[in-house]
């Protein structure tokens, strides 16, 4: 009697960690992962190996193409389909698959940004900014920048075009007298960002504006009233205003730079 017991205990025993170890291995397939790619579209697809998990069951549940959700065979390998896309948009493949398992995708370089972004070139004349780009990406935005004094000034912001192939803008100008120095700023949509070459275009509309006495004893005066700043030998502001002169009364002896309208000339305090 006791060994008939002792039978069925045993039997109980093992169907129920039978039902206990196949209940955590339906829980554990149960468990997604998701797969992400970033890149852009050239026109051809993504090539997927999707590991079988049973002998109905496939590794990868869902796939999204930009938030679309795509539709595939069942099938241990397969493509993605990104027709649908247009050449050089940017795309993010989101593959939802079974925890246990791992799918691979075979050509990845297929959506690698191959056009870095450039200036092509950048052309400045009596009334007009001309640039070309290659290599944009969608939300980026360009800063006209100004050289005033030491400092770059932003004069206009323009959003870009967005497009990996080339890309040419126009910019009405309007010079100062004299000598105008400028450069473009291109951001991105990742915070990445990159400088034009700096472009010089002398301006000879309105008389270029000059300033006496080199060697100075109480005062400065323009030949027109102007934004301004006095620096030390070492670069420190000294000072800084507007008007037709300046008041160097206060200055100690020695060598000073003064700045205005993009020049930066040096003169003496005696």
């Amino acid at each position: 009697m006791k060994r008939i017991i002792l039978f069925y205990l045993v039997n109980f025993f093992v169907v129920l960690i039978s039902i206990l170890y196949s209940n955590s291995l339906i829980a554990q397939d149960n468990t997604t992962k998701e797969l992400v790619i970033k890149g852009v579209y050239h026109g051809t697809n993504l090539y997927v190996q999707n590991p079988q998990t049973s002998n109905t069951e496939y590794c990868i549940k869902e796939i999204f193409v930009n938030n679309q959700p795509i539709k595939f065979p069942a099938t241990t390998a397969f493509d993605i389909n990104m027709s649908f896309l247009k050449i050089n948009d940017e795309v993010v493949i989101k593959i939802i698959h079974t925890g246990s398992c791992t799918p691979k995708v075979l050509n990845p370089q297929a959506i690698k940004d191959r056009l870095p972004f450039r200036f092509s070139s950048v052309h400045v004349d009596m009334n007009t900014m001309i640039w070309v780009t290659k290599g944009e990406k969608k939300f980026g935005q360009f800063f006209i920048q100004i050289k005033n004094n030491r400092t770059w000034i932003v004069e206009k912001v323009i959003s870009c075009k967005g497009s990996a192939q080339q890309n040419i803008y126009t910019l009405p100008l309007i010079h100062r007298a004299g000598e105008n120095i400028y450069r473009i700023k291109y951001l991105d949509v990742t915070g990445k960002y990159y400088y034009s070459p700096e472009i010089k275009f002398v301006s000879e509309g309105e008389q270029q504006i000059t300033f006496y006495p080199k060697s100075v004893t109480s005062r400065i005066t323009f030949s027109r009233s102007t934004d301004y700043q006095i620096l030390d030998n070492n670069g420190k502001l000294i000072l800084k205003g507007n008007g037709l002169t300046v008041d160097c009364s206060n200055l100690n002896l020695g060598a000073y730079y003064l700045l205005f309208e993009g020049q930066e000339e040096r003169f003496f305090k005696k």
